[in-house]
């Protein structure tokens, strides 16, 4: 993934360097394995705090600019302070972000001129499942619908195109396999 590119702007993307990681990626598919990682530590009630800073890309591990942080929090209904986003509000976020950046990063590719671009994500769940009460349940989301709504040139069988292959919407609905295992100490 070559940097050393001339930088033509548009949509805020450098368009000759997105074209060099495109064709890169296109003529050795090795390159397209990107990995993510996140460290997640309790700080006290139910807040918690995410740093990221570290990611893989291109079978070498780089460090970003800068770290990253994330905090949650539980609204005041179920305990918490309210002090920051809840995580399934940070769920939705990715979501958002995701389908909005894919949708400008994919017209941009295409030469098409993106002026605004907005996500409305709404989602539901039953309580009961995280709070393992009363009929059983699933523990997540049960519904979510999003909206997003583009000032670009592009059609929307375009646009629809674009972002039913953004990553985050996979993740919401293919099933991936998660291991998650907690371990003690004295």
């Amino acid at each position: 993934m070559n940097t050393e590119t001339s930088h033509r702007m548009f949509n805020g993307i450098d368009a000759a360097g997105q074209a060099a990681t495109i064709e890169a990626i296109r003529k050795h598919p090795d390159l397209a394995e990107v990995s993510f990682s996140a460290q997640t530590r309790w700080t006290g009630g139910t807040r918690t705090s995410t740093t990221t800073g570290e990611f893989g890309a291109a079978g070498t591990t780089r460090r970003r600019k800068q770290t990253h942080r994330t905090d949650s929090d539980l609204p005041l209904p179920f305990h918490g302070n309210d002090q920051a986003a809840a995580p399934a509000e940070i769920a939705l976020h990715a979501l958002g972000a995701c389908l909005t950046s894919t949708l400008v990063y994919h017209c941009t590719a295409r030469g098409i001129e993106v002026r605004a671009v907005t996500a409305k994500i709404d989602a539901s769940l039953d309580a009961r499942g995280y709070l393992r009460v009363g009929e059983p349940t699933v523990a997540g989301f049960t519904e979510v619908s999003i909206a997003l709504h583009a000032e670009t040139d592009a059609d929307q069988a375009e646009l629809q195109d674009i972002i039913d292959h953004a990553p985050m919407l996979d993740v919401f609905t293919r099933p991936i396999p998660v291991r998650a295992s907690v371990h003690t100490a004295g």
